[in-house]
């Protein structure tokens, strides 16, 4: 039987509509419109994830280490619809 790979995300059941959708609008649509649609956060999946990774965004709150975790393993897992 095949080891998981250690390195791949561990992906979650969180999608779009369940998750997704809540986080950007909630942290992020003030200030990036198109972050209201998945198209938006799709192609700015590798910025968005650098910028929570880094801490330069949000710009207007800190988030807990577990809400951005969550988020990049979202990113990670090709963020699910």
């Amino acid at each position: 039987m095949p080891r998981p790979d250690a390195g791949a995300p561990q992906c979650t059941a969180d999608t779009w509509n369940s998750y997704g959708w809540d986080f950007f609008s909630t942290h992020c649509a003030s200030c990036h419109a198109n972050y209201n649609s998945l198209a938006g956060v799709e192609a700015d999946g590798s910025r968005i994830k650098s910028d929570l990774m880094t801490g330069r965004m949000p710009t207007n709150a800190t988030l807990p280490q577990n809400e951005i975790g969550r988020a990049v393993r979202w990113i990670d897992c090709d963020m699910p619809r």
